[in-house]
């Protein structure tokens, strides 16, 4: 678990609820800066989005 976000096991996957309370913007913004490679990349399973939690918590880190 990493200090400051005791939420996200590095292996977890998010799911985009959940990214939007850790980072809250809309879902075109999350897009948008997925498309200019400033925000991780989603993985799709099953036709759902998700996010490597390992990934958004260095992006949050970065970013503060």
């Amino acid at each position: 678990m990493q200090d400051g976000f005791p939420e996200l096991a590095q292996d977890r996957l998010i799911t985009r609820r959940q990214l939007q309370q850790l980072l809250p913007v809309s879902t075109t913004t999350i897009w948008r800066l997925e498309k200019s490679g400033i925000f991780p990349k989603h993985v799709t399973i099953g036709g759902l989005n998700f996010w490597r939690a390992i990934e958004v918590h260095e992006y949050l880190s970065r970013a503060t």
